[in-house]
């Protein structure tokens, strides 16, 4: 077998496999308090978007200790609710884990005013997922 056709075989597995390899969620800090975090959502299929706003509500998974999602209030006064990946976050390294849980209870605070970038999925992009936060 030719390398060029081992080499297309190999790209291929890699291609079947894409979730395996999807970026782990990454924290930016300023000293140590996180002021960015990104690749919290595995979203495909779906459409970026930016999102500002101030956070006016939380909603924690069943352990109160992982963000379920958050309620966003932009500056037109319109609310919208944005679902947090926690599958994706509970698949990272420790580290990571940690990281971005800290990072999402910190930045994600009531009160605070954000900058996010979601993925629009499901029928005309109703369903809103966290990927990004500053």
């Amino acid at each position: 077998m030719g390398s060029v056709m081992r080499m297309v075989i190999i790209a291929a597995s890699i291609a079947a496999s894409g979730a395996a390899f999807a970026a782990e969620p990454e924290v930016r800090f300023n000293g140590t308090t996180p002021v960015a975090a990104m690749n919290l959502s595995d979203a495909d299929g779906c459409f970026p978007a930016r999102l500002e706003g101030r956070v006016v509500k939380r909603t924690f998974a069943k352990d109160e200790i992982m963000l379920a999602g958050v309620t966003i209030e932009q500056p037109s006064g319109e609310r919208t609710y944005i679902n947090v990946d926690g599958d994706k976050i509970d698949r990272a390294s420790m580290a990571a884990r940690g990281n971005a849980v800290r990072a999402l209870q910190i930045m994600l605070r009531e009160g605070a005013r954000v900058q996010l970038g979601v993925f629009a999925c499901g029928a005309a992009g109703r369903v809103l997922m966290l990927d990004a936060i500053r």
